[in-house]
């Protein structure tokens, strides 16, 4: 066999090889179809599934929203519970629960999106910003106005910084009730990124014409609640402010004072400034936030400003801070008289009253107890 025979005999047969070429493409091409049509069953199927699932969860859901209108609260509490582990996905159907005039049914549902936390958040503040919208304006005893309320409190207690921008931006609402429900959230968050929103509504509330003792009050507790240093000035300042009622009066510098207090030693020198002021609402304010700071500097402090307490002694038996009795009491020694010595007997306090005792033996006076409790001028505590 020659050389070229040979090669002939090694050529491949076109023909032969182009029907191995047909027959390969023909079965890869049935091979695709078949991994499409497969493909395309398992999607088809896992879509069915996860249609089957959300069904069984939003059965689920109605079953156990059904059982928070139980009145066996271990039952209601095992429902709640079920509702949290499921997460987002309960969060539509929870707020629509704020709405049900059933109080078990708002209160658990309530519950139940705080526990679940940040997924809840945008939906809480578009309640509050539905019923705002509402027309006529709702009222706090009509199903909006529950849910109104239901949802502020929500966002007060989920420490998420999306809820704290939200409240942030609900202190300029136009509404005084959405204002306060606002302030009263961001109190229990305490974050200090709210501080300057909070002190610039309290200078709002306390600049204002008329001036708000309501809102005031809750700023002054809201700061109180973080207890940020920043907020000791824009306190102290706030104490001077007169309201138009007495009792308003009071009850908002108590709160101004308890903040002072809460935020404490970081305030003591401010303090012991504003003993010096003129202003005797300050004054008064000022004594009763360093006596129940107990720092040595504001105890120094008050005790070279006795008369500054004696003059105050009304203001500090109704704040009622425990470690202010024993300047109250070298005030009276000090400084006082017939008058303050008759308070102290009849405040309900031990230590005052005993003080009082001790006051009229020296100076040869009966003191006159009232019947029934605490009576004149101021009782511990009580405001």
């Amino acid at each position: 066999m020659s050389f070229g025979d040979w090669i002939s005999m090694c050529r491949p047969d076109k023909r032969a090889c182009g029907t191995v070429a047909l027959v390969l493409v023909s079965l890869s091409c049935a091979a695709l179809a078949q991994t499409s049509q497969t493909a395309a069953r398992t999607e088809g199927h896992s879509l069915e599934q996860e249609q089957e699932s959300d069904r069984a969860d939003d059965a689920r859901l109605d079953s156990l929203l059904s059982v928070l209108r139980d009145e066996n609260g271990d039952r209601r509490l095992a429902a709640k519970k079920a509702l949290v582990s499921l997460g987002p996905k309960a969060v539509g159907k929870l707020i629509r629960c704020l709405y049900d005039p059933n109080a078990y049914v708002r209160s658990e549902a309530a519950v139940a999106l705080v526990e679940i936390g940040a997924p809840a958040v945008s939906q809480l503040a578009e309640v509050i910003r539905s019923t705002r919208r509402q027309d006529p304006p709702f009222t706090y005893l009509d199903p909006a106005g529950l849910a109104h309320h239901e949802a502020f409190e929500g966002l007060g207690q989920i420490r998420d910084p999306a809820a704290l921008d939200i409240l942030i931006s609900l202190l300029n609402d136009s509404s005084g009730e959405v204002r306060l429900a606002a302030v009263e959230a961001l109190g229990h968050i305490k974050s200090p990124a709210s501080v300057p929103a909070l002190v610039e509504l309290l200078r709002r509330a306390t600049s204002s014409d008329p001036t708000d003792a309501d809102l005031a009050d809750a700023a002054a507790r809201a700061l109180g609640a973080v207890a940020d240093p920043r907020a000791t000035i824009p306190l102290i300042e706030s104490l001077g402010v007169r309201f138009n009622d007495s009792y308003l009066d009071f009850r908002a510098h108590h709160s101004e004072v308890t903040a002072l207090e809460k935020i404490g030693p970081e305030a003591v020198e401010p303090l012991i400034s504003a003993l010096k002021q003129k202003d005797p609402n300050v004054r008064q304010g000022a004594a009763a936030a360093l006596a129940a700071i107990g720092d040595r500097r504001g105890d120094a402090a008050l005790m070279a400003s006795l008369k500054v307490v004696a003059q105050s002694y009304v203001f500090l038996i109704r704040h009622g801070a425990d470690k202010s009795e024993p300047i109250l009491v070298k005030a009276l020694f000090k400084f006082g008289g017939k008058t303050m010595a008759q308070d102290f007997a009849n405040c309900g306090n031990e230590q005052l009253e005993a003080a009082a005792g001790q006051w009229a033996s020296l100076h040869g006076y009966r003191i006159i107890g009232y019947a029934g409790g605490p009576g004149g001028a101021a009782a511990w505590g009580r405001w």
